[in-house]
């Protein structure tokens, strides 16, 4: 009736555990379908540590092993219910910060969400990121951030949640 259409949907999913696989892709098939039937296009994965609270542990080289062989399933996945996956960097998953991002860039073939707040908060420069992999962008997020309160997050301060409320992510344009 409004002309809205579905573009895509979130989906958090533990990928760095080796012995995960079946639980990522199960997980990967039940959100795919969702999307599908919805008239989605974009699968946007997040990186996280485990469902019931998003924290960010010390990964080894395995566990990044894990997670790029994960997202290259989901990517299978993806591609056979005809979605595009996109991985999404954000705060409290397990590619938040600028060299977490990167790694994923050298190490994985999966397009990505570029979310300009949730990179610069990561310590990433958007418009560098933008000129350089322009190839790489799956789907966008403009957001601006107010530093001072994304300061107070990153110290502890604030969570997520609570730094929301305060203000955040402003109006684009005004952050």
């Amino acid at each position: 009736e409004y002309g809205l259409q579905l573009i895509g949907g979130f989906v958090p999913l533990v990928m760095h555990r080796a012995d995960g696989r079946d639980d990522v892709i199960r997980e990967a098939h039940e959100a795919a379908r969702t999307l599908v039937a919805g008239g989605g296009r974009h699968f946007v994965s997040a990186v996280v540590s485990s469902h019931e609270a998003w924290e960010r542990p010390a990964i080894d080289a395995a566990g990044w092993d894990a997670v790029f062989e994960h997202l290259a399933v989901v990517d299978e996945i993806c591609g056979e219910h005809g979605l595009v996956q996109v991985v999404h960097p954000h705060v409290n998953t397990l590619i938040e910060t600028a060299d977490e991002f990167q790694r994923f860039l050298d190490n994985s073939h999966v397009r990505f969400c570029l979310d300009t707040g949730h990179l610069f908060i990561g310590g990433a420069d958007t418009v560098a990121i933008a000129e350089q992999f322009h190839d790489r962008v799956g789907l966008v997020h403009i957001k601006d951030v107010r530093p001072e309160v994304a300061a107070r997050m990153k110290a502890g301060e604030l969570t997520l949640m609570t730094a929301t409320v305060a203000g955040l992510f402003p109006a684009a344009g005004a952050g």
